[in-house]
């Protein structure tokens, strides 16, 4: 049980770590969208990144819509900025 939960406690490090940095690039690099494939874990990532970037010192709003284009659905996190 102890190698689970070291194990466990890793993976939950380096997955905060993973979304830290991609809400770092999000405002550094002045990202207007985020396009992905409507997957249950990818919706997840998409919708704890908008916690992120929420929480922020600066916070960043924004906007997840569901869209269907080719008969495929898709998850599109749009960054509103605030000017």
């Amino acid at each position: 049980m102890h190698d689970y939960l070291v194990r466990f406690a890793s993976n939950e490090a380096v997955y905060a770590c993973a979304l830290n940095k991609l809400a770092q690039i999000v405002t550094k690099d002045h990202i207007d969208y985020i396009i992905i494939p409507m997957f249950q874990k990818f919706a997840y990532i998409l919708h704890q990144l908008q916690s992120i970037l929420k929480d922020q010192k600066h916070p960043i709003d924004t906007k997840l819509d569901i869209l269907e284009e080719n008969g495929q659905l898709i998850a599109k996190l749009k960054v509103i900025t605030l000017v």
